[in-house]
């Protein structure tokens, strides 16, 4: 292809200077015969990377530049679908000339190693830069949308605290939790994240322990009804477009799920093992998948999924690694689920694919760097708060 032959010498004239340089190497002839889907998309990608590389030469002022061109154009074109970093094409590959594909902004301890991974693996780098009041505001937090903005309630700076994410900063608001709320918490949108509803105390003042239950609305908080079983650790999740509830720490709780209805919690059929520290999500469907945990009735973490379906609790394919005390977030019909505080030192990132409510696909797409009980999630866009 013509456009990417090379050539003897570019000449570029720079502060009234002409600078001669070689023609960068391209992958373009590496990957010609290759079976890559998005060959067209290679050759996009590319022709933006030149141009980025005409620029940086035109913007030398010392013979050092070239080198530094040279490798700009390198990585830029690595990332290119087809590239180095993307031997499959768009398949895993979260380019900006690739599909839209979901990205996810994820705080754990310390705000400085927020990251953003895409929905097949890919990293942002840099990482995105976000400010907020101490380096561990977002650690053993819950967090919800309100009406579209990521908001955080409780965790280990204050909590009692409820804050949002503006643009790239948390900002503290002025309304305060009623209880003490940390990881053993849970919180979750309702009335089309209209309102946030936040369960489930970590208290030793109050009288009850994992039962209390308050509705904020970006305004104030305001007292829910109460569970009539202990639920810490048992998440909460849509089931039948209501919030629901499965399992606890505390013997009273143990196997029970509890949804919310306009009169209060009632029960639902109990669930077969006595789990906690599992991750609920209500698929599209309106049936509640619980995921992983850990199971008291064999102590030992497992990597089990089971459904709510119809009032009744069936058993879907295994995880390829089990998870305690992590975070999940639902993009499409895929729900992908974060690492916690997790067993045997094992932090994946697992994708978890459904067709209406049967597993048709589980993939691992990355590893977090650490134990981090209940990362806080986001879904967003790959240059989110990114500065290149």
């Amino acid at each position: 292809m013509k456009s990417f032959q090379a050539i003897s010498f570019l000449k570029i004239f720079c502060s009234g200077k002409e600078i001669r340089t070689k023609e960068p190497h391209t992958l373009r002839e590496a990957i010609e015969d290759q079976t890559c889907p998005d060959l067209d998309l290679f050759d996009q990608c590319s022709t933006e990377c030149r141009l980025g590389y005409l620029d940086c030469l035109a913007a030398c002022d010392s013979n050092t530049c070239d080198d530094q061109c040279r490798l700009g154009f390198k990585d830029c074109e690595n990332s290119c679908p087809c590239g180095e970093n993307c031997p499959s094409g768009c398949n895993r590959c979260d380019h900006p000339l690739c599909p839209e594909r979901a990205h996810f902004l994820v705080f754990n301890y310390d705000i400085n190693d927020a990251f953003i991974i895409g929905e097949g693996g890919a990293t942002s780098n840099p990482r995105p830069t976000i400010s907020a009041p101490t380096n561990d505001f977002t650690m053993n937090s819950v967090f919800a949308l309100l009406r579209g903005e990521l908001h955080i309630f409780g965790g280990s700076s204050d909590e009692n605290k409820i804050a949002k994410l503006d643009g790239c900063e948390f900002v503290e608001l002025s309304a305060r939790l009623g209880f003490n709320v940390s990881y053993e918490s849970s919180a979750l949108a309702i009335d089309e994240e209209s309102k946030v509803l936040i369960c489930f105390e970590d208290d030793p003042a109050q009288n009850s322990k994992g039962t209390i239950c308050e509705i904020y609305d970006g305004v104030e908080i305001k007292f829910s009804h109460s569970t009539s079983f202990t639920h810490i650790l048992g998440k909460l999740g849509f089931y039948n477009g209501l919030p629901t509830t499965v399992g606890s720490t505390g013997k009273d709780g143990y196997r029970k799920t509890e949804t919310l209805g306009s009169d209060g919690w009632f029960s639902l059929p109990d669930h077969p093992k006595t789990i906690y520290g599992h991750t609920l999500t209500g698929l599209p469907s309106e049936e509640l998948v619980l995921a992983s945990g850990y199971d008291l009735d064999t102590y030992t973490w497992t990597k089990q999924a089971w459904i709510l379906k119809d009032d009744v609790w069936s058993s879907l394919d295994d995880l390829q690694k089990s998870v305690y005390r992590g975070s999940a977030i639902l993009a499409g019909s895929s729900i992908f689920i974060f690492a916690g505080f997790g067993p045997f030192y094992d932090y994946s990132i697992q994708r978890v694919d459904f067709d209406g409510s049967v597993i048709t696909g589980n993939d691992i797409i990355g590893k977090q760097t650490d134990n981090f009980a209940v990362p806080v999630l986001f879904l967003t866009t790959f240059d989110y708060c990114v500065s290149y």
